[in-house]
């Protein structure tokens, strides 16, 4: 990982930043679905099923 230290070089400040900065990472598709609309997501799950059904036949 690389990473840019602000501040204190001290080793112990740069490791619990960044652990806490891997804690508070999302699951990309929970941002997605918090960022669209229902109606977005509905219709993207619908392409999603058509592009599966279309790759099984």
């Amino acid at each position: 990982m690389v990473a840019k230290v602000l501040g204190s070089h001290n080793p112990f400040n740069s490791v619990s930043a960044t652990i806490g900065a891997l804690r508070s990472l999302k699951d990309p598709s929970l941002v997605i679905k918090l960022r669209t609309k229902a109606s977005e997501i509905e219709q993207t799950e619908e392409n999603q099923i058509q592009q599966e059904e279309e790759k099984a036949s």
